[in-house]
């Protein structure tokens, strides 16, 4: 029994061009690329992609698609699909023209069930323009079928509608189940927030401008330090719609922040300490942006570990870097100051990692003091915004001092946080 990804590129737009639905870019990559994406992240086995036609776009996306995709086949009529799938297989259907959101078809592909359909109940909450599949249920444009079903409705289509039929003959069964999009958790752990999901309707390239408008905000950072928050994220906010047309991938992006880092260390090492600042300011700023784009592309960021391993490492190295530049007018005094500051940064990250382990949830969560802590504890791109005036003043050795001593003031935030969750925890076990 395998899981099998299935994708229509008949639907044409409303501009008037003949061109599939699924070809309609939102977030830089097109929309049948978004659901490929989707439907591997749900684990599906099989990715196929009805097309009864194959117009020049469409032929040369899908060679693109091959690329990453190299299993991807393609079915040119939907009687071909009875030979393709067997009865025990169980087949994810993503609607054409739809941008639906990650959690949803997650959701989908775990429901045991062979058969399920995601439906909006009717109500208020139906968002414009979904598909009413009976007095009750509105289609939420994502459905799990069992391949038998498949075979059934391809074998006798005819001229009716590949999408439209199968859930409706799916409706018709009483085995099916119904999937209340409402009440899936919108909760993001990334952003510590709610999230609405994302659902919307796109058939024309106004539409698709739109649903890019909404999947930008969907990935606005609402957790993070004061820089990330107040800084990186209104730039990233305002450059995303010209970055996201790039054809740069993810993991080039991510590779352009790492190469920036190290070469502020090299500036700093060099006796550049402003020049260093001002890349390491900059490669935070490219991290976000690399953040950001692999959340709205879906692509895979395969840099994420390098990248959590290699700032803490990288950062260590700037300020042992700012040391040696101000060891010859400042003695040893440097040294111990960056000494100490390594320490207690990397004390404090070690403690909020074993504090995730041991609680199952991040230490500045739950709670307003600890949602403080997250916003102004000493970090990374905190330190080095609060160095930029010393740079400016060139008082790097004040500086230095000012960064070491909040440090050692928000480390004993973050411990108190700490073992006071510890001794409530030992506390409801005793109990």
């Amino acid at each position: 029994m395998a899981l099998i990804g299935l994708f229509c590129a008949n639907h044409p737009d409303v501009d008037g061009e003949g061109e599939p639905r699924g070809l309609l870019t939102v977030g830089g990559v097109s929309l049948l690329a978004r659901n490929l994406r989707l439907a591997q992240g749900a684990g599906v086995e099989r990715l196929m992609v009805l097309a009864e036609r194959l117009p020049p776009r469409l032929a040369a996306e899908i060679d693109a698609l091959r690329d990453d995709h190299p299993e991807l086949e393609v079915v040119r009529q939907a009687e071909v699909l009875a030979t393709m799938v067997e009865g025990h297989d169980r087949v994810l259907l993503i609607d054409e023209g739809v941008l639906v959101d990650s959690r949803l078809v997650e959701a989908v592909a775990q429901v045991a069930a062979d058969s399920v359909v995601a439906i909006w109940p009717a109500g208020p909450a139906i968002p414009e323009r979904a598909v009413r599949l009976d007095a009750q249920h509105f289609s939420a444009a994502v459905g799990l079928f069992p391949g038998h079903l498949v075979r059934q409705v391809a074998k006798g289509l005819g001229d009716w509608d590949f999408e439209q039929t199968l859930i409706r003959a799916a409706v018709a069964r009483s085995e099916t189940g119904f999937l209340d999009v409402n009440r899936i958790d919108t909760y993001d752990p990334a952003q510590r927030a709610h999230v609405p999901l994302l659902w919307q309707v796109v058939d024309g390239r106004q539409a698709a401008e739109r649903a890019g408008l909404a999947l930008s905000a969907s990935v606005e950072t609402r957790a993070g330090d004061a820089p990330t928050r107040f800084i990186y994220a209104p730039l990233a906010g305002l450059v995303m719609g010209w970055v996201e047309g790039w054809p740069v991938r993810v993991v080039h992006m991510a590779i352009g922040g790492l190469l920036l880092f190290v070469s502020a260390v090299t500036s700093a090492v060099f006796g550049w300490p402003l020049m260093g600042l001002l890349l390491a300011v900059c490669g935070g700023f490219t991290f976000e942006l690399t953040d950001r784009l692999a959340r709205i592309r879906l692509e895979p960021d395969r840099t994420r570990a390098l990248r959590r391993h290699a700032e803490p490492v990288l950062e260590a190295a700037w300020y042992g870097a700012l040391a040696a530049f101000l060891h010859e007018t400042h003695g040893l005094a440097p040294v111990v100051l960056a000494l100490l500051l390594i320490v207690v940064r990397g004390s404090a990250d070690a403690h909020r990692l074993y504090h995730e382990r041991l609680f199952r949830m991040a230490l500045d969560e739950g709670g307003r003091w600890p949602a403080l802590l997250r916003l102004l504890a000493s970090g990374a791109r905190l330190n080095l915004w609060m160095l930029l005036p010393f740079a400016v003043a060139q008082s790097w050795y004040a500086g230095l001092w000012c960064l070491a001593g909040y440090a050692l003031l928000t480390y004993a935030a973050v411990m108190a946080v700490f073992w006071r969750r510890l001794a409530g925890g030992r506390d409801a076990a005793v109990s």
